[in-house]
């Protein structure tokens, strides 16, 4: 059928996912600056959230530049919950709670921020993490980044502390 042809009738309401205005500096610049709280219990709204997080990942996973993390500040929940793209297969774990256990070897690395768009920054991240924190389903892991997932864990965990990279680092002009 073509649009419309008389015989397209609407008979049931199709449920459209909503996905979350991320905000940027311009319009959610105090809690992109507030300290998150811990998740003292994961209940059904700590669920949806990480859902919601773990789906705007995915469904952005033709951007460019391609999101590859996003913390529930950036979507204006002021808790300590992340998501981020494991490998290169989509795959999206949510992570509660978060804690640094060690940073080694820093180096300077070129990043850029959902939250702050169009701009690059760069910034001086450790080149290993380890962070320690809860599974949605309550079980707690270690996470051990190189590289990239490094950089991607110590970004997270400012946003969560109230950091954003342009307080870090020197944006790079283009």
């Amino acid at each position: 059928m073509t649009e419309g042809s008389p015989e397209v009738v609407a008979t049931t309401p199709i449920k459209v996912p909503k996905f979350p205005i991320i905000l940027t500096l311009s319009t959610g610049e105090k809690i992109l600056h507030t300290k998150c709280r811990q998740i003292k219990e994961i209940t059904p709204a700590v669920r949806t959230l990480a859902q919601t997080l773990e789906s705007y990942l995915k469904e952005h996973q033709d951007d460019h530049p391609r999101p590859i993390g996003l913390a529930a500040s950036q979507v204006g929940k002021s808790i300590r919950i992340f998501s981020f793209v494991v490998g290169t297969d989509s795959n999206v774990l949510t992570v509660i709670n978060p804690e640094l256990i060690y940073e080694k070897k820093q180096h300077f690395v070129i990043e850029t921020c959902l939250s702050i768009p169009g701009k690059s920054f760069m910034i001086k991240r450790g080149k290993i993490v380890k962070i320690r924190g809860m599974l949605v389903d309550g079980s707690i892991h270690t996470f051990k980044g190189h590289g990239l997932l490094a950089q991607l864990f110590l970004h997270e965990l400012n946003h969560l502390d109230g950091i954003t990279i342009d307080s870090v680092g020197g944006e790079i002009l283009r």
